[in-house]
């Protein structure tokens, strides 16, 4: 599990293309914006990673771009651990997974800033044969803590509610 933190974190920070390229999804800025993606694509990108992800290796790798280290975690109004969220994750298994976005509101700590803010995202998810509607908020600020360097993206989940049916 250490290796695999500290492969992510080197591929995030070398580059957030190639850590895009190991991902289930392709990140491109947008012609005359900052090479970040918004809070929304971001979170987007993160549901992609975690809930439509084809194995245990890029689930794992997926929590470990998105969500921080001591982020606060509430399902179903229980408050659940970072590793028994990331478990609940795996133990569904990975059969092939869509995600399908259906309302965000996006708040940035910043105006017109993607540094950090508040996103909520009402999503559906056809995982195998059943269909899972949910909603969730994410608390993303900068992480301090991550290595500096050209293209990196030190944003990460500090707060996560999520209500699911």
């Amino acid at each position: 599990m250490v290796a695999l933190r500290f492969t992510s974190l080197f591929l995030l920070c070398t580059s957030f293309t190639a850590l895009a390229t190991n991902l289930p999804y392709k990140v491109t800025a947008p012609k005359g914006t900052s090479t970040l993606p918004s809070l929304t694509e971001w979170t987007k990108n993160f549901l992609t990673a975690v809930v439509a992800a084809p194995s245990e290796d890029a689930a794992n790798a997926g929590f470990d771009a998105y969500l921080a280290d001591n982020v606060t975690i509430s399902y179903n109004d229980m408050v659940v651990a970072r590793a028994d969220y990331v478990a609940m994750r795996v133990a569904h298994g990975f059969p092939p997974t869509t995600v399908t976005v259906n309302q965000t509101i996006e708040v940035p700590t910043v105006a017109n800033s993607s540094q950090a803010g508040i996103v909520s995202v009402f999503f559906t998810a056809a995982i195998g044969s059943q269909v899972a509607i949910a909603s969730m908020d994410l608390v993303i600020k900068q992480d301090t803590s991550l290595r500096t360097g050209p293209g990196c993206d030190h944003r990460r989940i500090y707060g996560l509610t999520q209500v699911q049916a």
